[in-house]
């Protein structure tokens, strides 16, 4: 089987993220926080990553294990 995730489904799900980050007390006057998704296939994730969150896909590992 192959999944796809959609650039909205992933902006979605990334702004989840953002939301349950709030609710977390820890070194929030000094913490950095970065937001991204992993999935087998991301369509739009050089989008995401122009937005400044992090993207990776099945593409990206096969590159970096060569």
């Amino acid at each position: 089987m192959h999944y796809n995730l959609y650039y909205g489904d992933a902006l979605q799900i990334i702004e989840g993220l953002k939301r349950k980050a709030k609710a977390v007390r820890w070194h929030n006057n000094r913490r950095m926080e970065f937001f991204g998704v992993a999935a087998q296939e991301i369509e739009g994730k050089e989008r995401l990553r122009e937005e400044g969150y992090k993207a990776i896909d099945f593409d990206d590992l096969e590159k970096i294990m060569k």
